[in-house]
């Protein structure tokens, strides 16, 4: 058994440590925050490749989307600037036009592809577009106000405001979207949600497949824009907004038994002395709260930029989203053990209600509006501060506070007597 929760938490950081290094490979990442010099390249007949992702034969790739899917496409040579590992790229205007020879990932205000990429694309960016020689040999991911797909890729996987899709999509589409227009070809089954879906069939483009869409209300679809059918799946307009405040204030309910059972397994010292952490410690409890989440986003922009390695800097983000994850919930078993304390509850099932009761009430108070907000924010950091916080103090100082709670059950013991 752990004598504290700080080995316990540096078991569980190294496992996830251990864990990310065997199942991430680890890569030489670049990292461009400038656009890219344009590279010259000569163009040579390509080969059928295999889509090393899916396992799954990629159709060969054509300049002109009209052609003939047995047309082999023409490809770049890889040129001096070509790379051929995962590229990182954080900036503000991003072009890529040089090969590269992995998956790339970009987070950046606007981004152009005019070149072919071997593995799959992450962007999230406001304008995202694949130019007429942007080949992208896998799949895209999309987070984009405008995504303007004029090239091929072959799977798309989008949330955007707007998307034009004027190029060739070799498979299927799964797209979140205001306003959809498709000039171009997706060759087999297209998922939308959308209230706006618009097709130009002048050039026999269209959905190949099946087109499943998601709305308030059924959209114009075009003769011969879809050949094999078309499903509309309404959404309610008037929606039951009860139903889903109650499925929300269920689930909180849930995360928060669960994290404290887990605490009175892994960490009871920290479930008792969670609340005396902030009860003590204010000040200190609220900066650590708020530099947390500022310190981990630096240090994943940090080992970004330096190229130290993908798995350090994933895991900084990771451990941030898991501790802001569980913060509201620790805070809520602080109060609650506040609550427990005012009013000398001793018995499990009683705590346990007393839990049950700050949850509602913290959850009805994040409804209010514009106050709701801040309420949840204010939550977020004082459990993160009371983690951090705890981890940090010293052990003679955890003592004392277990020795301080001690004391108080057994004279409230002796009242009862």
């Amino acid at each position: 058994m752990f004598k504290s929760l700080k080995e316990k938490f540096g078991i569980i950081v190294l496992t996830i440590v251990l864990v990310l290094a065997v199942s991430i490979p680890i890569v030489n990442a670049d990292n461009e925050t400038n656009t890219a010099e344009v590279v010259n390249t000569t163009q040579t007949e390509a080969n059928t490749s295999n889509d090393t992702s899916s396992g799954n034969e990629i159709m060969p790739i054509s300049q002109d989307q009209n052609q003939e899917l047995s047309q082999e496409p023409e490809q770049k040579e890889d040129g001096d600037n070509a790379k051929e590992q995962d590229v990182v790229i954080v900036g503000n205007d991003v072009t890529i036009d040089y090969v590269v020879d992995g998956n790339l990932f970009i987070c950046a205000n606007n981004v152009t592809l005019n070149s072919q990429v071997g593995g799959d694309v992450f962007v999230f960016a406001n304008n995202v577009t694949v130019g007429e020689d942007g080949y992208i040999f896998s799949n895209l991911f999309a987070v984009a106000k405008r995504l303007d797909m004029k090239g091929s890729i072959y799977n798309l996987y989008a949330l955007s405001n707007d998307i034009n899709i004027s190029g060739y999509v070799y498979r299927d589409i799964r797209v979140f979207t205001d306003v959809l227009s498709i000039s171009g070809t997706v060759a087999r089954n297209a998922f939308v949600t959308s209230p706006s879906i618009s097709f130009d069939t002048s050039n026999e483009g269209g959905i190949k497949g099946s087109l499943t869409y998601s709305a308030e209300n059924k959209v114009s679809i075009p003769e011969g824009a879809v050949e094999s059918g078309v499903n509309f799946n309404q959404l309610s307009a008037n929606r039951n907004v009860g139903l889903s405040y109650l499925f929300n204030a269920i689930a909180l309910l849930i995360t928060v038994t669960v994290i404290w059972l887990l605490g009175l397994w892994l960490a009871p010292k920290f479930s008792k002395l969670c609340d005396q952490v902030l009860v003590k410690k204010p000040v200190s409890t609220i900066v650590s709260g708020v530099l947390t989440p500022i310190i981990l986003v630096c240090l994943f922009v940090l080992l970004l930029v330096l190229s130290i390695t993908l798995n350090l800097a994933f895991l900084a983000i990771l451990l941030l989203f898991i501790l802001a994850g569980i913060s509201s919930s620790i805070f809520i078993i602080a109060m609650s053990n506040l609550l427990c304390k005012k009013f000398k509850i001793e018995k499990r099932f009683k705590k346990y209600g007393a839990l049950v009761l700050i949850c509602i009430v913290l959850y009805l108070l994040t409804l209010i509006p514009y106050v709701g907000s801040i309420i949840g924010f204010i939550a977020v950091v004082l459990g993160l501060g009371i983690i951090i916080r705890y981890l940090t103090l010293s052990q003679k100082f955890k003592d004392s506070l277990n020795d301080s709670n001690k004391v108080k059950d057994e004279n409230n013991k002796k009242a009862k007597a």
